[in-house]
């Protein structure tokens, strides 16, 4: 497995003087490890202060507009950046993805323990998970199609390409393991599992 082959590497902290933890950058809270616990932890908090108040008015307002406050409100915060934590452990997004479920019930007034995948499907909200899926198929859906700044060139490697499915793995996480790893020899098919997105392209432009 991928984890595997990268050794079990760790980030290697800069300045053991340093009191700072963490730090914030454009909207997103980096710890010192890239646990990504801290910014799920500001992302809940945030959803939760915003949840309360939808609740106070969801006897009071018509169901498309709850589904409105939703898009306004708590979507912006699940998707933003999205691409750079949303792969996390899942232990540490489960509270997110609770608060996810209490928010889908909230805007469709369903009891408080009504199963959840019903209502994300006639909402048409995607989960969290599935949310990041959707924002890296349509990262790597403009990146193959070359709609990037040319610094991006080369950022993905094709593994192989078989009638519509192209395999890439990251540059980068071919010298990380290479780096790490210096004697290590090991097979790209291994890491295919962790990094490999494809894209159907005409299932694509039908979005």
């Amino acid at each position: 497995m991928a984890m595997h082959l990268l050794c079990m590497c760790s980030l290697t902290r800069i300045g053991n003087d340093c009191k700072e933890m963490s730090t914030k950058f454009v909207g997103v809270n980096l710890d010192e490890t890239l646990s990504w616990k801290l910014h799920i932890s500001h992302i809940t908090r945030n959803i939760s202060r915003t949840l309360f108040a939808i609740k106070q008015t969801k006897r009071i307002i018509p169901l498309d507009s709850l589904k409105t406050l939703y898009t306004a409100l708590i979507h912006p915060h699940i998707s933003y950046g999205i691409l750079a934590w949303g792969n996390v452990n899942k232990n540490t997004l489960k509270p997110l993805e609770i608060l996810q479920k209490r928010a889908i019930r909230t805007i469709n007034r369903a009891h408080f323990n009504s199963h959840t995948e019903p209502l994300f499907k006639s909402s048409a909200v995607l989960k969290v998970s599935d949310q990041y899926i959707f924002q890296v198929t349509m990262f790597m859906y403009d990146y193959t199609h070359g709609n990037f700044p040319n610094s991006f060139d080369r950022t993905y490697l094709v593994i192989f390409k078989l009638d519509n499915l192209t395999c890439y793995i990251s540059l980068r996480v071919i010298l990380t393991i290479a780096a790490a790893c210096p004697f290590t020899t090991f097979h790209v098919s291994g890491i295919i599992t962790q990094h490999c997105i494809t894209h159907i392209d005409h299932n694509l432009n039908k979005v």
